[in-house]
């Protein structure tokens, strides 16, 4: 590999980090600055104000991955984070490129390197759901007494913003915002559903909006649902606590095969010499990777179960 192939490598990388991270900055910042994510920039990239799915699959990766981004909490948008993928993978690629002098393993660990933002931030976003369900059950009490005292159903939206911390309070701030401006309070919470899209938001949002169209007990309601909120993420919670040691095993197995894979490719490699010359060591390889992808994603879903 010539000097002016490293010279490009290193340029692309630290003009992506150095872009990259501006951006993050930027959107943190901004996003300090104003408590969330402009509302206008997520009524353009999420499905809030009545915005239909898109119906290609490429497109719906591209809804996937804004979601994620946008729900961690992180302030950073899209385009920040396709930034830090970029800056990733041409970072990780060119390392192994310049040390080994070989473009497979560098076009392998390239790829593993543009994964591996999105997994922080899917990590983040695990994170801030759980704390937003957390302040849930809290929110629709307050909401409940707020009723109960005489209170209308836009002021206890608007107490439930000015009241909660970080998350949710936010999100229930922008929600009496759109209020003010004239958005129904069904409609409004209907959009903090697809914003948070939490199961326990879009309960209260269908409760507030037959509220609205039948009348009834509101504050009945609210306090009989915030008792069964309670109770879900208490039993979610002692879910966790009893099966967080075969979740921890579950994970240290899935990460075991491809972590010795890569020790022994970098200070053992005569190790692999069958596995990596010969055909069907070929085989056996490609056929263990498609394994560790199908027994990875299986794991995946198993997790996913038992946190829902």
């Amino acid at each position: 590999m010539t000097s002016l192939m490293i010279t490009a490598i290193v340029f692309v990388a630290l003009f992506a980090l150095c872009f990259a991270v501006g951006m993050a900055l930027r959107d943190i910042q901004l996003s300090v600055a104003g408590g969330a994510v402009p509302a206008s920039i997520r009524r353009t990239v999420v499905t809030v104000e009545g915005a239909e799915r898109p119906s290609s699959f490429f497109m719906q990766v591209g809804f996937g991955f804004d979601r994620i981004v946008l729900e961690s909490g992180t302030g950073i948008r899209p385009i920040a984070a396709v930034l830090m993928m970029m800056m990733s993978g041409s970072l990780t690629g060119g390392v192994v490129l310049i040390i080994e002098n070989d473009p497979l393993p560098a076009l392998t660990a390239s790829m593993f390197g543009v994964l591996l933002p999105l997994v922080v931030i899917a990590f983040i976003r695990r994170r801030h759901r759980r704390r937003i369900e957390e302040q849930i059950p809290d929110v629709i009490a307050l909401m409940a007494r707020a009723v109960h005292a005489g209170e209308t159903m836009e002021q206890a939206v608007a107490l439930a913003g000015t009241d909660t911390s970080a998350p949710l309070g936010p999100e229930f701030t922008m929600c009496a915002r759109q209020i003010g401006l004239g958005v129904s309070v069904s409609r409004a919470m209907e959009s903090l559903g697809e914003r948070v899209s939490v199961s326990d938001i879009c309960v209260l949002s269908t409760i507030l909006a037959v509220h609205r169209h039948s009348g009834g007990n509101l504050a009945s309601t609210l306090e009989h649902l915030s008792v069964v909120v309670r109770d879900r993420s208490n039993h979610r919670r002692q879910l966790r606590a009893a099966t967080s040691a075969g979740r921890l095993s579950a994970q240290f197995i899935g990460v075991t095969g491809p972590l010795l894979f890569v020790v022994l490719y970098f200070f053992k490699r005569d190790h692999l010499a069958p596995l990596l010359e010969l055909p069907l060591g070929n085989l056996l390889l490609l056929g263990a990777g498609v394994l560790e992808i199908v027994g990875l994603f299986w794991l995946m879903q198993m997790l996913r179960g038992q946190n829902q």
